[in-house]
């Protein structure tokens, strides 16, 4: 039995799951969406930007809230680093994609609420984030999509679930600008060569190529503000 019959449900390990973004609400400074796969689902809700009394610097300040609803009860209000690191580098990430010198002295908030994931999460939170800004009509640097790859032994694989993360011995995450292909987050766990490095970039902007065409064309099909 090969490694694929033995730890993906998926059609192929170089795919990722079909994903589907669903818009639950659309208005000047407010959006809520959903995003949706076979085995996960991830709402987001934006409000913003508006001023706020204690805002101190002078560009938006960009405010991530993660409810991980899929947790047990005792458990779902306990933050652990894990989710505080998740936290920083997703607001460090979007301070990078949206126009904050468009909006001084205000807070954006995003707000995700976690039902289900199978697979590292900071990909799909990336994902519907974009999509939820755009529905909000929130000025951003352009389209932008993630996508987490890595190795099994030898075996390449894009969007793991949670399964296939925990036999991964290398991995790497990007973020992707649509238009100009810029990457404008990257991380990488394991010892990796510059060969199998170029390998996981080709097979992760392949990914965000397909996901951020997605987007777009449902972004079109709503009327929704779309970015250059």
């Amino acid at each position: 039995m090969n490694i694929k019959e033995q730890i993906t449900e998926k059609q192929s390990l170089l795919s990722v799951r079909p994903q589907n973004y669903i818009q639950l609400q659309q208005g000047n400074s407010s959006a809520r969406c959903c995003l949706q796969t076979q085995d996960s689902r991830i709402i987001c809700s934006i409000i913003g930007p508006y001023h706020g009394i204690k805002v101190l610097q002078q560009d938006c300040e960009i405010k991530c809230i993660i409810n991980f609803l899929n947790k047990n009860d005792s458990n779902m209000h306990e933050e652990t680093e894990q989710d505080i690191i998740l936290k920083r580098d997703l607001v460090n990430m979007l301070s990078e994609i949206v126009n904050i010198k468009q909006y001084p002295k205000s807070i954006l908030q995003l707000t995700f609420d976690i039902i289900q994931v199978n697979g590292p999460v900071f990909p799909y939170l990336v994902n519907v984030a974009c999509f939820a800004l755009s529905l909000a009509g929130i000025q951003i640097l352009d389209i932008f999509s993630s996508a987490y790859m890595g190795f099994i032994g030898n075996n390449l694989i894009i969007d793991p679930s949670d399964k296939e993360f925990a036999l991964m011995n290398k991995k790497l995450c990007i973020v992707q600008m649509k238009n100009s292909q810029k990457i404008i987050y990257l991380d990488m766990n394991g010892s990796l060569d510059f060969e199998e490095i170029q390998k996981l970039l080709s097979l992760g902007i392949s990914g965000c190529n397909k996901i951020s065409t997605l987007m777009s064309t449902l972004l079109i099909e709503q009327n929704a503000v779309l970015s250059n």
